[in-house]
């Protein structure tokens, strides 16, 4: 799965795939998590193999996720504006096909922790425990340490230059339907 995470196109040995996580899921365990972003386009592959499954479809602000694809990635600007138009497509298609999915972007997480940690525990009535005021430990923006939830998009879309801003907008407005159907906006670069 790590050679090429991102190749839509790569077959994978699914059997052996569950064997492996099975043994490091706690089969005892009511809740099995796979959190893998590669897996947004591996959805039918998953339908196939896990039974029962859930999703939970989970999107961001594409301006901070492109900015933590070029910050941590090392990715080049329009290489990451274009995989994180890949990603809102390919989430919007998997909303649309999913009978069993909870839909969530990272905004209404932030936002509201409590309601979104309610929206799960109606969606898995398993996590009916989570406190949405615990910390965590967390890699993020400012490193690796323990932290509730916090929104970093305002610090990482401020880390954004006009020029990068502008950079990224000549791919996004190709996208301008796929911004609207997750309720994003176009950014205006300062041009001071």
């Amino acid at each position: 799965m790590r050679g090429k995470p991102w190749d839509a196109t790569q077959i994978l040995p699914w059997p052996d795939i569950k064997a492996v996580w099975e043994t490091y899921w706690d089969t005892n365990k009511p809740v099995l998590l796979e959190k893998s972003p590669p897996n947004l386009i591996r959805v039918d592959d998953i339908l196939d193999h896990f039974h029962p499954v859930k999703f939970v479809v989970m999107v961001r602000n594409p301006y901070a996720h492109a900015e933590g694809l070029i910050r941590r990635n090392e990715m080049k600007l329009r290489r990451a504006a274009n995989f994180s138009m890949m990603c809102l497509r390919t989430q919007m298609a998997n909303v649309r096909k999913l009978d069993d999915a909870l839909v969530l972007t990272y905004e209404s997480l932030v936002e509201d922790p409590v309601k979104a940690c309610q929206q799960l525990a109606a969606f898995i009535p398993h996590l009916d425990d989570m406190d949405p005021a615990a910390n965590f430990e967390v890699h993020s923006i400012d490193g690796t340490l323990e932290r509730p939830i916090t929104d970093f998009n305002a610090k990482k879309i401020a880390s954004l230059d006009a020029d990068t801003i502008a950079a990224m907008n000549e791919v996004f407005v190709q996208h301008e339907q796929t911004f609207e159907d997750w309720g994003y906006t176009l950014m205006v670069p300062d041009s001071a």
